[in-house]
């Protein structure tokens, strides 16, 4: 969500061109290292920390969506940097572009010389009221370049956890680079949808027990994986997709509902592909969670070959029949020459993609060209392949699809 407004602020440089080659895949970016063996991934509870909301959902997710356009007013007086130390909670993550501690990466850097606004559009509270998150438009403007400063727009994606005094905190945020809103989405003040959560567990289940919603989530998350290397991503994302399902990607608007995904992953080739989730959160009441990890999309004809790494960032919401489904997806391709490691901030900046780095057959260009960085971008690596690292661990490497 923001993450991408300041990723886009702090550490600019990965363009829609070469996340391209993974929207095509219905992939994301990389969240590990691409050689050796993977850590298993964490699974984690995110309460009770605050009193249960009960049936007032409706308030929870207004106070969200308020506490949200809060943190958005301070980054447009105070700026980035302060709203951003004000809101992220202890122990966040960002992602630049792999994940790091949120709150020491801003902290260890001056704000930018940008303007960075944003608004929610849709918010979901989980029963429990521990956990929620938004997502919206973002606007960032270039305040240090002159006159021909450029503007940039996407979607940000936030996870809150409430706190014991009942404040909402950032715990993850991201973010696409997209056309600007349109439709409903483009009205400033408009109304703010929600989703399917009702004032209790899910139908027909009691309160869920942490390690079995866990569990649970880790296992939606690893079915589709395997679904997607085996079977292709496209078929393997509409077994899992709810209804109401937000897809975001790089360079291209945001896929609003089954049918609108399906049509975007329709436009594009199968290719073989990897996942691995390294992080699973799900909330006390075991009906809402999120999951990231690394994914690649591997070499034609060439096993174990990485062609391009990415990571994916996704929230799950729990069925009435037990299920979790999709609710949310976001996929950024990473640089093909940088692997970076899981909670490692000084892992090299991204790069801007080599020149002529294609773009999905049927996908939009680049809006605007490269989007502009915080600081001088290193010189495009040659338009070569990466050498072959070693595949993820946890999937077949190079099944066709």
């Amino acid at each position: 969500m923001r993450l991408s407004r300041v990723h886009s602020a702090m550490a600019m440089g990965l363009a829609a061109a070469t996340a391209g080659w993974l929207t095509a895949a219905g992939v994301a970016g990389a969240v590990g290292e691409q050689e050796g063996p993977a850590s298993p991934p964490a699974a984690r509870v995110a309460g009770p920390t605050a009193p249960a909301v009960g049936g007032d959902l409706a308030a929870a997710r207004a106070a969200l969506a308020e506490a949200e356009r809060a943190f958005s007013r301070l980054s447009e007086r105070e700026g980035v940097r302060a709203a951003f130390l004000a809101y992220l909670a202890d122990d966040a993550v960002l992602f630049r572009p792999g994940p790091v501690p949120g709150r020491e990466f801003i902290a260890a850097r001056p704000s930018p010389p940008i303007e960075l606004t944003w608004r929610p559009v849709y918010v979901e509270v989980a029963a429990s009221g521990d956990l929620g998150y938004t997502t919206g438009p973002y606007v960032l403007r270039d305040t240090g370049a002159g006159p021909g400063a450029e503007t940039r727009t996407g979607y940000y994606v936030t996870m809150w956890r409430r706190q014991a005094d009942g404040a909402w905190k950032v715990v993850a945020d991201l973010g696409a680079t997209t056309p600007p809103p349109a439709g409903s989405d483009a009205a400033a003040g408009g109304e703010v949808g929600h989703g399917r959560i009702g004032g209790g567990a899910p139908a027909g289940r009691g309160r869920a027990e942490p390690e079995s919603s866990q569990q649970a989530l880790l296992a939606a998350d690893r079915g589709f994986a395997g679904d997607a290397t085996a079977h292709g991503a496209r078929g393997a994302y509409m077994a899992v997709l709810a209804d109401e399902a937000r897809f975001y990607r790089d360079g291209a608007p945001p896929a609003v509902g089954r049918e609108a995904v399906g049509r975007l992953l329709a436009a594009y080739p199968q290719r073989a592909t990897s996942w691995e989730p390294t992080m699973a959160v799900v909330a006390s009441s075991g009906d809402l969670g999120y999951t990231y990890g690394r994914t690649a999309v591997m070499a034609p004809g060439k096993p174990g070959r990485i062609r391009q790494g990415g990571l994916y960032f996704r929230i799950w919401e729990r069925q009435g029949d037990g299920s979790f489904k999709i609710v949310v997806d976001l996929v950024k391709a990473l640089p093909p020459s940088l692997p970076v490691a899981p909670g490692r901030p000084e892992a090299a900046p991204a790069r801007e993609p080599p020149p002529g780095a294609p773009v999905p057959p049927g996908g939009p260009p680049p809006p605007g060209g490269p989007p502009p960085a915080a600081r001088p971008l290193a010189p495009p690596p040659p338009p070569a392949e990466p050498p072959p690292p070693g595949a993820p661990s946890g999937l077949p490497a190079g099944a066709a699809v």
